[in-house]
Formats: C-alpha cells, structure tokens, sequence
C-alpha cells in the first residue's frame, strides 16, 4: 500500500487507496516527556512521529481503516449500553467482520488539547461516533475526557515497541469540578495499545478487564497512515 491514504466509499463499505496529501505538523514532545527518552527511543520511527507531531491548527490529520473484530461480554455489553448516556466512549456492538473506521484528530494550541472523533461504521445503523480530548495534566500527566464530562487518567508507557495507555483512575467533570470514581465502582482496568506494522500501517487494540466480570470488552483496528486535510 506504500504511501496510500484511504478514503472510505460509503455505499459499498469498501476502503479505496487515495493518494496522501502532505501539510505542516507541529513539533510536540509532551508524550516523549511522559515516557521518558529511553522508552521513547524504543518506539519506532512511525510512532513517533505521530506522536511527537500534532496537526497545524485548522488542518486535521484523518486516519481511515477497519474495526477487524468487536467482542463483549455479557457485562461489558450492559456496561457499554449504560456509557451511551456519556458519550458513548466503548464500542456496543459484537462483530468479527470488518468494518469501516476512520479517527480525526486536531489539536488547539491556545489550550493544549488534542480533539479525536473517532467514527465506527455499523451494518444497517447509524454510525458510532465518539469526541474527547486528550489533556496533558494530572496526577498521571494525561487525561482523555469525553464530551460528556467522563474522563480516564492515562499511564502512558512502552511495551514491546507499542506505545500503551492504560488506566488509572475514572472520573466525572460536573460544574467545573473533578470527582474521582471510586475504584470499587470503577469499570475496571481499560488498556489501549498504538502497535505499528509498518507500511505506514498501525494497529489500534483496546481491552477493558474487572476483576470481578473478566474481560468486558475487546477491539481490534488497523488503520493506515496518514490523510491531511
């Protein structure tokens, strides 16, 4: 596929090569900090790139691919359902086919924030579409916050040249106030994984495990490097 973006045909479901379009990015070393430069270093050249780099203003970065496979537990299920309330931050609904899947992201130098919109294609329904933004503050040094005010406080490290998110404490924003969720009544340990395949090609793993119920949720996704618009 080389240096082929994608562009998503609606209709067909089917992903078509589309040629790259190249724009400015901004130097931004806040994840390199976070990890720290031996880890950083460990990470290959593609992931730091995209994470050492955000998009000029007004100039989103849009990632087009597929969601290969979608599972929940029973738990998870209930659990995902009840989160539409907010956001609707996890995936709800089970597949192992491929889906169509798309995540732009645009950043605001005036405040900090990284913006995703994370768009999920489902068969003969309305798209999934899940807002946040990601703030580099915090016991941890990141927070990821939903559009409707549920949070996550990030660890953020490497592993096996994958650059991992993994959580450390829920929270609700109301009225301008932070509160903390309880870890008894957290929804477990939420764990996302950026694993780089070459071929400016990435996969996209998220698991969501309580101690209690096992693992709630489970997603896989591959996207493609890199349309600018």
């Amino acid at each position: 596929m080389g240096h082929l973006s994608y562009q998503q045909d609606i209709q067909s479901g089917e992903v078509l090569p589309r040629p790259r379009r190249e724009t400015s990015r901004v130097a931004d070393v806040r994840f390199r900090a976070l990890l720290g430069e031996s880890a950083w270093a460990k990470l290959p050249q593609a992931v730091r790139h995209r994470f050492g780099t955000y998009p000029a203003k007004g100039k989103p970065t849009v990632y087009a691919g597929i969601v290969e496979e979608t599972s929940l537990n029973g738990p998870g299920w209930c659990l995902a359902k009840l989160l539409c309330l907010f956001g609707a931050p996890l995936p709800h609904a089970r597949h192992t086919d491929p889906r169509p899947a798309s995540a732009a992201i645009s950043a605001d130098p005036s405040t900090g924030l990284q913006f995703w919109t994370r768009t999920y294609l489902n068969t003969a329904r309305f798209p999934q579409i899940v807002q946040s933004a990601k703030a580099f503050r915090g016991r941890t040094g990141l927070e990821e916050i939903t559009s409707s005010g549920l949070g996550v406080e990030f660890n953020v490290f490497e592993e096996n040249r994958s650059l991992v998110f993994e959580s450390d404490v829920f929270f609700l924003t109301l009225f301008g106030k932070k509160l903390r969720l309880p870890r008894l009544v957290s929804p477990g340990t939420l764990r996302i994984a950026h694993t780089d395949e070459g071929g400016g090609e990435f996969t996209f793993s998220l698991r969501l495990t309580h101690l209690l119920f096992g693992e709630l949720v489970f997603q896989r996704a591959r996207f493609h490097d890199m349309m600018e618009s």
